[in-house]
């Protein structure tokens, strides 16, 4: 289905982008300027749920593949675990 589809290609940007060496350079540059903000240090903790999520995204039999609702609300789970 075109949802899944779409499920797919967000995850290859999502990997593409969370999973890449800009990001942790970015990342490291952060917490160099900010080494006390516990909010930043939290960031790297979400990477492990990230990739769980991306790989529910990416497979390649479309039955098995999380849709988009399924993947917005994880997402958000995701980013609330920061609070």
């Amino acid at each position: 289905s075109k949802e899944k589809f779409d499920t797919f290609s967000i995850a290859i940007t999502m990997e593409e982008f969370f999973e890449s060496e800009l990001f942790d350079n970015a990342f490291n540059k952060v917490l160099k300027a900010y080494p006390a903000n516990q909010k930043i240090r939290q960031i790297n903790t979400i990477r492990p749920k990230l990739s769980k999520l991306i790989k529910q995204m990416k497979y390649i039999n479309p039955i098995r593949r999380i849709g988009i609702d399924a993947v917005h609300k994880k997402y958000i789970k995701i980013l609330k675990s920061l609070n």
